[in-house]
């Protein structure tokens, strides 16, 4: 039995609006897919900016520049840039001429003022011996040495001075003794050349002698006194030369501790004068090396040649410290910018 021919156009007609209702459908459903598509994209994707730039890479913190305070001739490069490098790492090495001989030239001088110092200190004190520091005596025999024998010359030189001025004084008692006994014994010539010219006037006015005898005795008698008076003179200048030779003997010791007193303060001063310029000195030893003041990494090298000079307060090198965050420092342009979606 055949259908009806309005039934087949009216199954058509529905087949048709069936296909145009699923083509809505599916296009829908395909501009909802890609809205949220393009929701999902803008919310989590990346856009970078792509554009030609000369920019440089920088720490977000402080750079270290190491700079040297004197200066001087580079002997060597440690380090190239780029690497890393821990605190307290060499980084360059100067040459130590100047610096190293008057640092030597200073601990000369302070070792011999140590032993200068100990000497004197024990000639105050009135030792018998020195004493010197161990390290000293282990490391300087030669010094010591010499520096004992002067010890002991010089105890001989004051020993001798004192017997030397006891002796002075000695003969300034002797002379006066020797003075004091002559003026004795010619009071006691005078007293009898006195009883003889009594005896010859006497005899004289008797007519029993003659004048000529007379005037003999009292010519004598006039010498004697003379010779008296220079005697007693002569003992007052000894008397005076016998006080001077005692306080210079009391003074001997005395005179001995000034001296000594004053060369050990002198000593003492230039002690501690070297003692601050030898610390400059090996304070400008120990920058010759120059090292790193953190863990990091040399950025910039600035000293490139071995031999080369490097001025006062010159910076030799910057370093990034270590753990720090870089940041690109770039200007870049207004025009000729793409955009390229990172993912």
């Amino acid at each position: 039995m055949n259908d009806h021919p309005s039934l087949k156009i009216q199954a058509s007609a529905q087949d048709q609006e069936d296909d145009v209702t699923k083509t809505t459908h599916i296009f829908l459903g395909l501009c909802v897919a890609l809205c949220l598509s393009f929701f999902i994209w803008a919310s989590i994707g990346k856009l970078d900016i792509v554009s030609m730039a000369t920019g440089e890479v920088i720490p977000s913190t402080q750079v270290k520049s190491i700079q040297h305070l004197e200066g001087g001739i580079v002997r060597k490069i440690a380090v190239r840039e780029g690497d890393h490098v821990k605190k307290g790492q060499p980084l360059i090495t100067l040459e130590p001429t100047a610096s190293g001989a008057d640092v030597g030239e200073l601990r000369v001088r302070l070792n011999s003022l140590q032993v200068t110092i100990a000497s004197l200190e024990a000639e105050a004190a009135g030792l018998k011996e020195p004493v010197y520091p161990d390290d000293l005596s282990k490391s300087q025999p030669l010094l010591v040495k010499q520096a004992k024998e002067q010890f002991a010359k010089r105890k001989r030189q004051r020993q001798s001075d004192i017997v030397s001025q006891k002796e002075v004084v000695l003969q300034r008692r002797q002379n006066i003794k020797e003075t004091t006994a002559r003026i004795k014994n010619q009071r006691r010539s005078l007293s009898l050349l006195n009883e003889q010219i009594k005896i010859s006037e006497d005899l004289l006015k008797d007519d029993l002698t003659n004048r000529y005898n007379h005037l003999n005795l009292l010519r004598d008698r006039s010498k004697m006194q003379g010779k008296i008076e220079e005697d007693v003179a002569t003992l007052e200048r000894n008397k005076s030369a016998l006080n001077e030779a005692q306080a210079k003997l009391d003074n001997v010791e005395s005179e001995h501790a000034v001296e000594t007193g004053k060369k050990l303060e002198e000593a003492r001063l230039n002690y501690n004068e070297l003692l601050q310029r030898i610390q400059k000195f090996e304070d400008n030893l120990k920058r010759t090396v120059l090292r790193s003041p953190v863990d990091g990494v040399v950025k910039t090298l600035y000293v490139v040649t071995v031999g080369g000079g490097l001025k006062p307060g010159f910076t030799v090198v910057d370093i990034v410290p270590a753990g720090d965050r870089l940041i690109i420092e770039a200007k870049l342009p207004t025009q000729d910018i793409g955009y390229v979606r990172k993912g």
